[in-house]
């Protein structure tokens, strides 16, 4: 998915819905989406399958980013591109927004030149 950067928080405690199910991640970043190149049937169910467009009421996705690399040159207003896992409604800290991390095969964040 590509999209621009609306904000980044670095160590963004993400919580689930019990009281000791949370995640801190290095980085949690809100993305305004401008292009899908590929989804999930269940981010297409989620979010519908037209992604581009603008009369949608969902452009907006958080992402969960744990690699170690930091990401101090991402900016506000930067275009990136994001693959990772998307998991749907659970009581953990890892639901409706994409996973960026080591455990998740092919998860990958890669800020566009700006």
């Amino acid at each position: 998915m590509r999209g621009s950067v609306i904000s980044i928080e670095k160590n963004y405690a993400n919580h689930g819905m019990g009281l000791y199910f949370y995640h801190y991640f290095r980085y949690y970043i809100c993305l305004s989406i401008t292009e899908v190149v590929w989804s999930s049937d269940t981010l297409s169910y989620t979010f519908g399958s037209s992604w581009n467009d603008t009369s949608s009421p969902v452009q907006i996705i958080g992402i969960g980013y744990d690699y170690e690399t930091d990401l101090s040159e991402v900016e506000v207003g930067q275009t990136i591109e994001c693959t990772g896992h998307y998991r749907l409604y659970t009581e953990t800290p890892y639901s409706n927004i994409i996973t960026v991390m080591p455990t998740v095969t092919g998860s990958s964040l890669i800020p566009l030149p700006k």
